[in-house]
């Protein structure tokens, strides 16, 4: 894989029903997985593209998130808040191919660390048999922006999440390019950026800033920038544009036609040379960016 340490792995697209969700993305020419399990009460749906994908996720048992199960984390927790204020990104995975040396780095460069967990999440693969996917985890949070809290992610058994057979779309789709956060005001989110990715990566543009990472490019803008990109796609509700969070998913399409035509079908989608942009209504929360 080409993604490497601090590459965006995996949004965590929060949602009410998974299902539903799931459906509108079939819809649109992705092939989801089938539903999985965390220990500590969410469930998921995975979008996989053959370096990073997306997550949607939901509550799934609502008793194991309040018992806070596994390794005091309150991981479960984390989704649930977030799911009270909306449906949306609730946390960025970043890839690990070693979490504690990663989450040193991080630290030394001023990112907060809530400690690693472990845990192990039951995989049915396509041809049924099953398996058990091993993840280690490195919470960096940012109490002050909650919408800024990320997470390392060590996949222990890359192949039960990679596989072939799910990385097959019928649109197309191969890779998250581009992930967007709002920030009333960017500069002032540099500092988290650098704690996360370092100053070579960190670079201010005309409308915000531009993080590069081994799993694409990461921006940050202001609302103004934020319309100007996506034309046609409602922000977000109120209480979201007071604080920095994930608005918008970029997607490359190499069947692009074939995404361009499903989109038609979506009330309020925004057709343009070369790209297709979904609302967030349809798409669990975030502006999905369909592109060639």
């Amino acid at each position: 894989m080409a993604n490497d340490s601090f590459g965006i792995e995996h949004p965590l697209v929060t949602v009410h029903d998974i299902d539903a969700v799931a459906a509108r993305y079939e819809a649109l020419g992705f092939a989801p997985t089938a539903l999985g399990r965390h220990p500590w009460g969410t469930v998921n749906r995975l979008v996989m593209f053959p370096d990073n994908f997306i997550e949607l996720i939901a509550i799934g048992d609502p008793d194991a998130i309040a018992r806070d199960p596994v390794g005091g984390q309150k991981f479960g927790r984390r989704v649930r808040d977030r799911l009270a204020l909306g449906e949306g990104i609730s946390l960025l995975a970043l890839r690990s191919p070693d979490a504690a040396t990663d989450e040193q780095a991080a630290v030394a460069r001023g990112a907060a660390s809530d400690g690693r967990v472990d845990f192990r999440r039951a995989v049915r693969l396509p041809d049924g048999t099953q398996d058990e996917a091993v993840v280690t985890l490195a919470i960096l949070p940012d109490e002050a922006m909650p919408g800024l809290t990320m997470f390392l992610c060590q996949q222990h058994k890359p192949q039960l999440v990679w596989n072939p057979d799910w990385l097959a779309h019928p649109n197309g789709a191969d890779a998250i390019t581009a992930v967007t956060y709002f920030a009333p005001d960017p500069l002032a989110v540099m500092p988290r950026a650098v704690s996360l990715w370092g100053e070579s990566a960190v670079m201010r543009e005309q409308d915000g800033l531009r993080v590069s990472t081994p799993g694409g490019l990461l921006h940050i803008f202001d609302a103004d920038a934020i319309d100007t990109r996506f034309p046609g796609m409602p922000l977000l509700p109120e209480v979201f544009a007071r604080a920095p969070c994930g608005v918008a998913i970029s997607v490359h399409c190499a069947s692009f036609e074939t995404a361009r035509n499903r989109a038609r079908e979506v009330r309020g989608a925004v057709l343009q040379e070369g790209r297709v942009l979904i609302p967030p209504d349809y798409a669990g929360g975030v502006i999905l960016e369909l592109h060639v």
